[in-house]
């Protein structure tokens, strides 16, 4: 007790520790009630939460790890219970303070090529702490998730990974500590039909690049639409001649008629008729059976082939929109004296 004792102090002795992590049970965790902890069922329906699913991973601290600002204030403290004067900071300290990101701390997983898989935000005060690792990769989507949402990114292969703690702040990123391995056990590995698990990993793999690039589409699409729009409010307020408002509008319904291809016909939809699917709509549907450690069906590969298949003209269309014509149309409206709006270049 005594040697064992000793070498936790030892540990503790450094910035930071990670301590040894448990192999985990690889499975997708049930949703019974279909949302959060209680769905819909109010406070009154008795709920406890379920321990940490996944990878946990326990970690030690040995300090806060502050801001510039924060060491300067503690500094400032520590000076005014001794009694002593307070210098008031420079104007660079403060203009460096203002600008700083704040530090942060990360556990981070690597695979056994020692390539990284997740990058996990975790607590950077001092003491103990413990994150998890959902044994999946990140999510190729971005933006706030719903109360009935279950987003998340393909799962990781069955293997060795390793846990590392670092520290980033002003001085660059800093190691803390020594990694520490695990293998995640797969429950219930015997699947019937069998699960040829290799090949379900590349395949979601390749989905969760292609996700990347529809969603990226989109997101750059509808910017697209309020940025032409923006353009073609300031060419009628500036009464500019010739035909560059003809131009907003064919860029505008040329946006349009991508956004039908990629969300589908929202004038049909409005009106309760159905619609096919829109090409980030296949995606979706596909991504959905990343919560399922069964093989894809024939049906998953057919919608992952119809995306790519649609999308590469489809993105081809919208980069001749955007970064041709919408900038062509844009350097007209500099010339022509046009009031600057969003997204256009730099004025010069």
């Amino acid at each position: 007790v005594a040697g064992h004792a000793s070498r936790i102090e030892i540990e503790l002795a450094g910035d930071g520790t990670v301590f040894p992590v448990k192999d985990p049970w690889m499975y997708v965790e049930a949703n019974p009630l279909g949302g959060g902890e209680k769905a819909q069922r109010g406070d009154a329906f008795f709920t406890a939460p379920n321990p940490p699913f996944g990878a946990v991973v326990t970690y030690h601290l040995k300090e806060d790890v502050l801001s510039l600002r924060d060491r300067r204030r503690k500094r400032e403290r520590a000076q005014a219970a001794a009694g002593e004067p307070l210098p008031y900071p420079t104007w660079d300290e403060l203009r460096a303070e203002d600008r700083a990101e704040d530090p942060a701390v990360f556990v981070v997983i690597r695979d056994s090529e020692d390539e990284v898989v997740r990058r996990i935000a975790a607590p950077r005060t001092a003491g103990i702490h413990r994150v998890a690792w959902d044994l999946r990769y990140p999510d190729p989507e971005r933006g706030p998730v719903g109360p009935w949402s279950r987003r998340a990114g393909p799962l990781a292969m069955p293997g060795t990974y390793t846990a590392e703690l670092i520290r980033r702040d002003e001085s660059g990123t800093t190691r803390l500590g020594e990694p520490q391995s695990f293998t995640p056990k797969v429950l219930a590995a015997t699947g019937v039909p069998p699960v040829d698990v290799e090949a379900r990993h590349a395949f979601q793999r390749e989905v969760a690049a292609l996700q990347r690039q529809v969603f990226g589409a989109v997101s750059a699409l509808n910017a697209s639409i309020e940025r032409v729009e923006a353009l073609a409010e300031a060419i009628d307020e500036s009464g500019a001649e010739g035909d560059l408002r003809a131009q907003a509008s064919a860029i505008r319904e040329g946006l349009l008629d991508l956004r039908v291809r990629f969300l589908g016909d929202d004038t049909v939809r409005s009106r309760r008729e159905a619609v096919l699917p829109g090409i980030r709509d296949r995606i979706q549907r596909v991504v959905g059976a990343f919560w399922s450690t069964s093989d894809p069906t024939t049906t998953h590969r057919r919608q992952a082939e119809i995306v790519a298949e649609q999308f590469g003209p489809a993105n081809a269309e919208l980069v001749n929109l955007v970064e041709v014509q919408l900038a062509g149309l844009e350097a007209q409206a500099d010339a022509a004296g046009v009031p600057w709006t969003l997204g256009r270049r730099i004025p010069r």
